[in-house]
């Protein structure tokens, strides 16, 4: 019986718990992003200052990956409001 009782009085904060669990990890994928962009960006750069790939490719490829920062950056401004 107070298994139950604790049960019922303890489900609200176990659901609290839950989604504050679930705002940390979309915090942490949003981190995650922006942290692999920032890679894929430094990346780009070295291919490119090795000749491995063209200044119109390496161009290309840090616009798309600048793009999609700015849209992670601007979805945190957004967010925080």
């Amino acid at each position: 019986m107070a298994f139950l009782v604790d049960d019922i009085f303890l489900a609200p904060l176990k659901g609290i718990k839950a989604l504050a669990n679930q705002v940390a990890k979309l915090g942490s994928r949003e981190l995650d992003s922006e942290s692999k962009l920032q890679s894929e960006l430094l990346e780009a750069q070295m291919l490119f200052e090795s000749d491995e790939i063209t200044e119109e490719e390496y161009q290309k490829r840090e616009d798309a990956i600048m793009k999609r920062l700015n849209a992670i950056i601007e979805a945190k401004r957004e967010k925080s409001k």
